[in-house]
């Protein structure tokens, strides 16, 4: 059995990449080259983009995990069902955790060999995207039900290879939140990440609750990780010692989900720069950001979200909203009803919903998709791209017929994805100079210089378009003359 409970510094790399996960699933998605969309062999909707709790380890789940990882080298079998037949939520009980209240548990587990000697970190990542790849494994990394993880990651034969074997235990039990976070340089890989080895351990961590000054500490493990389980309220929190030159702090107004603080030594105070988390009520709300990484969820209502600075998302969920995202590399997305997308300066991710809505990118290099609906996308300064993606095949109620305000040939792009409009390639798109044409085109996407309308020709050569149909408008005025810009085919883009 494993004695020693503390995460390994393989160990706190895994939850990492767990939480950067859930904190932004969409970027996890760009990220993975293996997994073109967030619900990739799921169900529509079945995970959300919106931003998941982190998780915070818990001792006890690190040893169930670690002796399941265990019990699977010693027996070559690789299975949730392990020892004496048990299942996961019997192993994370027989190791000391506790089930009470409300309460659920999930497990995931990897492997990977070689027949020369593991590169342990290089294969926790490796696993780690393996896992996210597999729909009912990435169910369990976005579950925003779990609060706390056991990660037990062991080296050892199995099957005829020297391999890496990684047991993930996830659970909640009880009302319990955590802060919880990793102290670390950024020397190893400048990358505002962490990196194993650049954990900072030994480092007081003080919580000082504002309401009646009870203070509650822990120190930083060695691989640089910690935790607190605490009451909601606001907290004044402090890194110091270990090494420290200085002592941080940082206010923090804990509620009923998980809030991560991390400690990068190279960017001190804290970064980056604790955010704000803002939800709304089904009342016409007002939500601002400040000068951190915000998220602001509007839910029902008329809302107005103001992101100010830094790198923040904001959610209009139903209703009429209004969304400046302000400074910064920003993700907007409107949700159902008529909305306003602005996305101000940086490079930003607009999206539309079921309304008519109107999407201005402002400054940088932005991407902007309407979704359904009639709607108005400028992209403003910069290379922007104008994305037409429904994840599923081609439907004119999945788009409606959305006016580009500001195309700029040779500097912007028309993305198109094949989920939506088939195996299309370059030879597939055409330029004509009516719309006329556009109907007999052998091309399946046609652009008409004569009205800058933008059609999907779905059945080729015969007249009309089959199942497609207009889908958009390029329309560089905004008077009531129609000025259609002369695209060329470069001016496309095609993804998979």
């Amino acid at each position: 059995m494993v004695m020693t409970i503390e995460p390994t510094a393989q160990e706190q790399y895994m939850l990492e990449l767990v939480n950067r996960a859930r904190l932004n699933p969409q970027a996890e998605v760009d990220r993975n080259p293996y997994v073109a969309a967030l619900n990739e062999d799921l169900a529509p909707g079945t995970i959300s983009n919106t931003p998941k709790q982190a998780l915070a380890f818990n001792l006890q789940l690190i040893n169930s995990s670690r002796q399941h990882s265990q019990w699977m080298l010693d027996t070559d079998i690789f299975s949730h069902t392990g020892i004496n037949g048990s299942n996961p939520g019997a192993r994370m009980q027989g190791a000391g955790y506790q089930f009470t209240g409300s309460w659920t548990w999930g497990e995931n587990i990897a492997w990977m060999g070689t027949t020369g000697t593991p590169n342990v970190t290089a294969f926790v990542a490796a696993e780690h995207d393996n896992l996210f790849d597999s729909a009912g494994h990435r169910k369990n990394i976005l579950n925003d039900n779990f609060k706390e993880i056991g990660i037990g990651t062991l080296t050892g034969v199995f099957q005829g290879y020297n391999a890496v074997m990684t047991t993930q235990n996830f659970a909640k039990s009880g009302t319990a939140s955590f802060i919880t976070g990793v102290a670390f340089n950024d020397l190893v890989t400048d990358d505002d990440f962490y990196t194993v080895g650049e954990g900072l351990g030994g480092i007081t961590v003080n919580a000082l609750r504002q309401s009646d000054n009870q203070l509650f500490s822990t120190f930083t493990y060695a691989s640089g990780g910690y935790q607190l389980a605490l009451d909601p309220g606001t907290y004044t929190v402090s890194f110091s010692g270990g090494g420290l030159s200085t002592t941080v702090t940082q206010t923090v107004t804990l509620g009923s989900l998980n809030f991560k603080l991390d400690l990068a030594t190279d960017k001190l105070p804290v970064t980056p720069t604790p955010g704000v988390t803002l939800t709304g009520t089904s009342a016409n709300n007002t939500l601002t950001g400040g000068n951190g990484n915000d998220t602001l969820s509007g839910l029902a209502g008329n809302d107005i979200l103001n992101g100010l600075n830094g790198n923040d998302m904001l959610f209009g969920g139903t209703g009429n909203d209004t969304l400046d995202g302000g400074n910064g590399d920003d993700q907007l997305d409107g949700g159902d009803g008529i909305d306003r997308l602005l996305g101000g300066a940086g490079n930003d991710i607009l999206v539309g919903g079921l309304g008519v809505d109107t999407l201005i990118g402002g400054d940088g290099s932005d991407r902007l998709n309407g979704n359904a609906g009639n709607d108005i996308l400028t992209g403003g300064v910069g290379g922007d791209f104008f994305v037409f993606d429904s994840n599923s095949a081609f439907t004119s109620s999945a788009f409606g017929v959305d006016k580009v305000t500001d195309f700029a040939s040779g500097v912007d792009k028309i993305v198109l994805d094949q989920t939506t409009f088939g195996a299309i390639t370059p030879a597939q798109i055409a330029i004509v100079n009516t719309d006329s044409l556009a109907a007999i085109s052998m091309a399946q996407i046609v652009y008409s210089l004569g009205t800058g309308n933008l059609f999907f020709n779905q059945n080729g050569s015969v007249s009309g378009y089959g199942t497609g149909a207009r889908f958009a408008t390029i329309d560089n005025d905004n008077n009531s003359a129609t000025i259609a810009p002369v695209l060329m085919v470069a001016d496309f883009q095609i993804v998979a």
